[in-house]
């Protein structure tokens, strides 16, 4: 029985949804496939790269900004949210958003929006870059009255939530049967006839379909509603919504206002994360960071931010239910998969060897990464071992580099017995900060 995730939209109400996610990746759950309506859509993209936090990291930081969103960003280009620095400026270059790991990750995630010419829906296997970059999460996302439609294959497409803002029965018919389901409105709301049904009807006179379905959108809604708590009432489907209604608005400029909904999310997911697991029938806690399967590693060929032109090694650590990757900021970041030109670091006994992984690693478990007084990480792990990164550089950084280094624990208790005192490598797990995984 496949399972399914199926994301609402919202606007700003999606941080809630944002923040439900995160706990998910945190916590190595996964799904067979999702599908995201509008915000759900804009946001679920995240859960499939597994960039945990991105979301409201990139929402707080420019939700201020006058090129995000806002009346100057709808009289400059026709977009409450901006074409060019919402959908390129912002996933391209302030906070990337991770195609490769999007292409990597098996499970399908489906989008919604909605045909201006039938009124009707529009159901989409996203797949990444190459499938018009983000032009189907805009035209998912883009709100009627405040938005241009976006033409897709001689298509004209506006937001998925006017023809089908809760497409459950729609991933039912194609074979999701176990679902769950992500409503960023509270419980026994009910959705009212849209108040600017006259601007509607002026602005689209020319689509009379689109204008039909916007009429009729909160009865197909409240009706689609029903259903969900019918379901949810036989336990076929289990829901996570907001216990009230959420604190911000469809254009929301305050970041504490966001934080406040994403938190709510976190809050809920974490209240009703065994409830989740026993309802997809995970036996075991799915830990994302058990049994390590290998390290991969590949040279960047890139300014760093210090700006010297030297290479530099960025790293992943493969798990049973996901990955870390270390990349050339010293950040260690949550992937979904290893990038497919990446080089396998070879299981071999030479324990100090940087390239090469001692075989006693195979199989355990990350207990926590900290930070030593140099600045380096040190990954420790649930056989006792650590695996260090070491940054080396002069004081201008003219000359810098990383490498990677395996003390096992019989390395370790050699070093002892030659007079090492015994809690040298055990401060490293009492006295100094936790370095977050996100």
């Amino acid at each position: 029985m496949k399972t399914g995730l199926v994301l609402e939209g919202g606007a700003m109400r999606g941080m809630f949804t944002a923040g439900v996610l995160d706990v998910f990746m945190e916590s190595g759950i996964r799904f067979d496939g999702a599908i995201g309506v509008s915000a759900g859509a804009a946001f679920g993209v995240n859960y499939k790269t597994g960039q945990i936090g991105r979301a409201i990291r990139y929402n707080m930081r420019f939700c201020k900004d006058s090129r995000y969103c806002g009346l100057w960003a709808l009289l400059r280009d026709g977009n409450i949210y901006s074409t060019d620095f919402c959908y390129g400026e912002v996933p391209l270059k302030h906070d990337p958003f991770d195609f490769e790991a999007f292409r990597c990750n098996p499970m399908p995630f489906y989008l919604v929006a909605t045909d201006v010419e039938t009124g009707e829906a529009v159901y989409h296997e996203y797949r990444g870059r190459d499938d018009y970059g983000f032009d189907w999460i805009r035209a998912s996302s883009s709100m009627p009255l405040v938005s241009q439609m976006v033409e897709i294959e001689g298509r004209k497409l506006l937001d998925g939530g006017i023809s089908d803002s809760l497409p459950l029965r729609y991933f039912e018919s194609i074979g999701y049967k176990r679902n769950v389901v992500i409503l960023t409105q509270p419980p026994m709301y009910e959705k009212k006839e849209n108040g600017l049904l006259f601007a509607v009807r002026l602005m689209y006179r020319k689509y009379p379909a689109l204008v039909r379905a916007m009429e009729e959108r909160h009865l197909r809604y409240n009706e689609a509603l029903r259903d969900i708590e019918e379901k949810e009432r036989r336990g076929e489907i289990l829901v996570i919504r907001p216990e009230a209604p959420l604190p911000v608005s469809r254009v929301e400029k305050n970041p504490e206002r966001l934080r406040a909904a994403y938190n709510a999310g976190r809050q809920m997911a974490c209240k009703r994360l065994s409830e989740l697991r026993d309802f997809m029938e995970i036996k075991e806690v799915q830990e994302p960071y058990r049994a390590m399967q290998g390290v991969y590693w590949r040279k960047v060929n890139t300014a760093l931010p210090w700006e010297t032109k030297e290479e530099d090694y960025e790293y992943w650590f493969v798990f049973e239910h996901g990955c870390i990757h270390h990349n050339i900021y010293s950040r260690f970041l949550h992937c979904s998969a290893v990038p497919k030109d990446a080089e396998p670091i070879v299981f071999d006994d030479d324990a100090l060897n940087c390239r090469k992984l001692h075989h006693s690693f195979r199989g355990v478990s990350l207990r926590g990464i900290y930070d030593d007084e140099d600045g380096a990480f040190l990954l420790h792990f649930s056989n006792g071992g650590i695996i260090q990164m070491s940054f080396t550089g002069d004081s201008d950084m003219s000359h810098f580099y990383r490498d990677i280094f395996f003390y096992t624990p019989e390395y370790i208790a050699v070093e002892i017995e030659d007079g090492l005192e015994p809690d040298y490598y055990q401060q490293f797990f009492v006295e100094r900060l936790r370095v977050p995984v996100y």
